[in-house]
Protein backbone atom coordinates (compact mmCIF):
# COMPACT_ATOMS: atom_id res chain seq x y z
CA UNK A 1 0.00 0.00 0.00
CA UNK A 2 1.43 3.30 -1.15
CA UNK A 3 1.65 6.71 0.83
CA UNK A 4 -1.21 8.11 -1.04
CA UNK A 5 -3.40 5.30 -0.17
CA UNK A 6 -2.71 5.41 3.32
CA UNK A 7 -3.36 9.33 3.04
CA UNK A 8 -6.80 9.24 1.09
CA UNK A 9 -8.10 6.41 3.45
CA UNK A 10 -9.01 7.75 6.43
CA UNK A 11 -9.97 11.33 4.48
CA UNK A 12 -12.37 8.81 2.54
CA UNK A 13 -13.59 7.54 5.54
CA UNK A 14 -14.46 10.95 7.66
CA UNK A 15 -16.36 11.86 4.43
CA UNK A 16 -18.33 8.91 4.47
CA UNK A 17 -19.06 8.87 7.88
CA UNK A 18 -20.33 12.48 7.91
CA UNK A 19 -22.03 11.62 4.64
CA UNK A 20 -24.03 8.92 6.36
CA UNK A 21 -24.82 11.10 9.79
CA UNK A 22 -25.94 14.14 7.44
CA UNK A 23 -28.57 11.82 5.83
CA UNK A 24 -29.65 9.61 8.83
CA UNK A 25 -30.24 13.27 11.32
CA UNK A 26 -32.37 14.03 7.76
CA UNK A 27 -34.54 10.88 7.94
CA UNK A 28 -34.70 10.92 11.58
CA UNK A 29 -35.57 14.35 12.09
CA UNK A 30 -38.04 14.07 8.69
CA UNK A 31 -39.57 10.74 10.50
CA UNK A 32 -39.82 12.60 14.22
CA UNK A 33 -41.79 15.51 12.26
CA UNK A 34 -44.03 12.75 10.61
CA UNK A 35 -44.53 11.36 13.73
CA UNK A 36 -45.28 14.59 15.24
CA UNK A 37 -47.52 15.72 12.64
CA UNK A 38 -49.60 12.45 12.90
CA UNK A 39 -49.78 12.62 16.32
CA UNK A 40 -50.93 16.00 16.54
CA UNK A 41 -53.76 15.39 14.05
CA UNK A 42 -55.39 12.40 15.80
CA UNK A 43 -54.92 14.16 19.30
CA UNK A 44 -57.24 17.22 17.37
CA UNK A 45 -59.38 14.73 15.63
CA UNK A 46 -60.02 13.42 19.01
CA UNK A 47 -60.48 16.79 20.64
CA UNK A 48 -63.09 17.89 17.59
CA UNK A 49 -64.67 14.57 18.51
CA UNK A 50 -64.97 15.26 22.43
CA UNK A 51 -65.78 18.94 22.14
CA UNK A 52 -67.84 18.87 19.10
CA UNK A 53 -68.85 16.36 16.52
CA UNK A 54 -70.21 13.59 19.00
CA UNK A 55 -72.61 16.10 20.28
CA UNK A 56 -73.83 17.10 17.05
CA UNK A 57 -74.26 13.47 16.04
CA UNK A 58 -76.36 13.10 18.70
CA UNK A 59 -79.01 16.04 17.76
CA UNK A 60 -78.58 14.40 14.03
CA UNK A 61 -79.58 10.72 15.84
CA UNK A 62 -82.80 12.02 17.59
CA UNK A 63 -83.85 13.37 14.43
CA UNK A 64 -83.19 10.27 12.06
CA UNK A 65 -84.75 7.88 15.03
CA UNK A 66 -88.08 10.42 14.64
CA UNK A 67 -88.08 9.72 11.10
CA UNK A 68 -87.33 5.98 11.36
CA UNK A 69 -90.31 5.89 14.00
CA UNK A 70 -92.46 7.31 11.25
CA UNK A 71 -91.81 5.23 8.89
CA UNK A 72 -92.11 2.16 10.64
CA UNK A 73 -95.57 2.94 13.05
CA UNK A 74 -96.98 5.79 11.06
CA UNK A 75 -96.02 5.08 6.98
CA UNK A 76 -94.76 8.72 6.82
CA UNK A 77 -91.86 8.48 4.46
CA UNK A 78 -89.62 11.53 4.56
CA UNK A 79 -85.86 11.86 2.39
CA UNK A 80 -83.16 13.79 3.86
CA UNK A 81 -83.28 16.37 1.39
CA UNK A 82 -86.51 17.12 1.52
CA UNK A 83 -86.74 17.23 5.25
CA UNK A 84 -82.88 17.03 6.41
CA UNK A 85 -83.78 17.72 10.13
CA UNK A 86 -87.58 16.64 11.68
CA UNK A 87 -87.42 18.73 14.91
CA UNK A 88 -89.35 18.24 18.07
CA UNK A 89 -91.36 20.73 19.22
CA UNK A 90 -94.03 21.98 22.06
CA UNK A 91 -96.05 24.42 23.85
CA UNK A 92 -98.07 24.75 26.81
CA UNK A 93 -101.68 26.95 26.97
CA UNK A 94 -102.30 27.97 30.63
CA UNK A 95 -104.20 31.09 31.63
CA UNK A 96 -102.06 33.47 33.63
CA UNK A 97 -103.32 36.73 34.82
CA UNK A 98 -106.68 36.02 33.05
CA UNK A 99 -105.52 35.75 29.80
CA UNK A 100 -104.64 32.46 27.73
CA UNK A 101 -100.71 32.18 27.46
CA UNK A 102 -98.82 30.02 24.85
CA UNK A 103 -95.49 29.04 26.07
CA UNK A 104 -92.50 27.20 24.60
CA UNK A 105 -91.95 23.78 26.51
CA UNK A 106 -88.12 23.83 27.00
CA UNK A 107 -86.09 20.40 27.85
CA UNK A 108 -83.37 18.09 26.38
CA UNK A 109 -85.01 16.77 23.73
CA UNK A 110 -86.66 20.28 22.32
CA UNK A 111 -83.09 21.70 22.64
CA UNK A 112 -82.04 19.17 20.22
CA UNK A 113 -82.81 21.87 17.05
CA UNK A 114 -81.62 23.13 14.07
CA UNK A 115 -80.62 26.56 15.39
CA UNK A 116 -79.04 24.36 18.09
CA UNK A 117 -76.76 23.37 15.56
CA UNK A 118 -75.47 26.18 13.92
CA UNK A 119 -74.54 27.75 17.27
CA UNK A 120 -73.20 24.89 18.94
CA UNK A 121 -71.06 25.11 15.70
CA UNK A 122 -69.84 28.73 15.91
CA UNK A 123 -69.50 29.02 19.95
CA UNK A 124 -66.64 25.89 19.21
CA UNK A 125 -65.39 26.88 15.80
CA UNK A 126 -62.22 26.00 16.82
CA UNK A 127 -63.00 22.29 16.74
CA UNK A 128 -65.15 22.56 13.48
CA UNK A 129 -63.88 21.99 9.93
CA UNK A 130 -63.66 24.63 7.86
CA UNK A 131 -66.63 23.36 5.82
CA UNK A 132 -68.83 22.78 8.64
CA UNK A 133 -68.29 26.87 10.00
CA UNK A 134 -69.00 27.80 7.03
CA UNK A 135 -72.52 26.05 6.79
CA UNK A 136 -73.20 26.73 10.06
CA UNK A 137 -72.54 30.71 9.45
CA UNK A 138 -75.02 30.42 6.71
CA UNK A 139 -77.42 28.57 8.45
CA UNK A 140 -77.60 31.08 11.19
CA UNK A 141 -78.46 34.42 8.94
CA UNK A 142 -80.99 32.00 6.87
CA UNK A 143 -82.32 31.24 10.04
CA UNK A 144 -83.33 34.73 11.24
CA UNK A 145 -84.72 35.48 8.05
CA UNK A 146 -86.52 32.72 6.37
CA UNK A 147 -90.15 32.91 8.53
CA UNK A 148 -89.80 36.86 8.45
CA UNK A 149 -92.38 38.52 5.72
CA UNK A 150 -90.82 40.38 3.25
CA UNK A 151 -92.54 42.87 0.73
CA UNK A 152 -90.80 41.14 -1.88
CA UNK A 153 -92.27 37.27 -1.60
CA UNK A 154 -89.27 35.54 -3.57
CA UNK A 155 -86.82 36.89 -1.11
CA UNK A 156 -88.90 34.84 1.61
CA UNK A 157 -88.85 32.05 -0.77
CA UNK A 158 -85.58 32.15 -0.96
CA UNK A 159 -84.43 32.29 1.97
CA UNK A 160 -86.57 29.09 2.57
CA UNK A 161 -84.73 27.56 0.05
CA UNK A 162 -81.44 28.05 1.56
CA UNK A 163 -82.44 27.29 4.40
CA UNK A 164 -83.25 23.74 4.04
CA UNK A 165 -80.38 22.86 1.32
CA UNK A 166 -78.14 24.41 3.79
CA UNK A 167 -79.28 21.81 7.07
CA UNK A 168 -79.23 19.30 4.27
CA UNK A 169 -75.63 19.79 3.94
CA UNK A 170 -74.64 20.50 7.09
CA UNK A 171 -76.33 17.12 8.67
CA UNK A 172 -74.86 15.75 5.72
CA UNK A 173 -71.39 16.97 6.84
CA UNK A 174 -71.60 16.06 10.43
CA UNK A 175 -72.16 12.07 9.87
CA UNK A 176 -69.57 12.22 7.27
CA UNK A 177 -66.99 13.94 9.65
CA UNK A 178 -67.57 12.37 12.48
CA UNK A 179 -67.61 9.21 10.84
CA UNK A 180 -63.77 9.84 9.61
CA UNK A 181 -62.52 11.70 12.80
CA UNK A 182 -63.63 8.17 14.66
CA UNK A 183 -61.53 6.53 12.14
CA UNK A 184 -58.62 8.38 12.37
CA UNK A 185 -58.49 7.85 16.09
CA UNK A 186 -59.13 4.25 15.66
CA UNK A 187 -62.56 3.89 17.13
CA UNK A 188 -65.62 2.26 16.00
CA UNK A 189 -66.86 4.16 12.99
CA UNK A 190 -69.75 3.21 9.92
CA UNK A 191 -68.12 2.69 6.63
CA UNK A 192 -71.26 3.01 5.16
CA UNK A 193 -72.07 6.05 7.17
CA UNK A 194 -69.13 8.02 5.88
CA UNK A 195 -69.21 7.04 2.28
CA UNK A 196 -72.97 8.15 1.63
CA UNK A 197 -73.24 10.58 4.77
CA UNK A 198 -76.61 9.04 5.35
CA UNK A 199 -77.46 7.70 9.34
CA UNK A 200 -77.42 3.90 9.66
CA UNK A 201 -80.55 2.55 10.94
CA UNK A 202 -79.64 -0.44 11.66
CA UNK A 203 -78.77 -0.07 15.35
CA UNK A 204 -82.43 0.80 15.80
CA UNK A 205 -83.62 -2.64 14.57
CA UNK A 206 -83.90 -5.56 16.87
CA UNK A 207 -81.89 -8.96 16.49
CA UNK A 208 -85.87 -10.59 15.95
CA UNK A 209 -86.49 -7.85 13.11
CA UNK A 210 -82.85 -8.61 11.46
CA UNK A 211 -83.48 -12.73 10.99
Amino acid sequence: MDLNTIIWIPILTAVITTAFNVIFHFLKSRLDWFVDKKKFKREHNYNQLKELYLYLYAIVVQSEYVRYFLKKYNNINSTQKGAPFLQIEGNIRRFKDGKLTEEDIKNDITNFSKLEIANVIIEKSKFASPKLLKLAVAYRLCDHYYLKDFDNDKTKNNFQVEEVKLIYLIVQTIIKECNEFLKECDMEFDKKEMSNAIMNYKVFESNDEDA
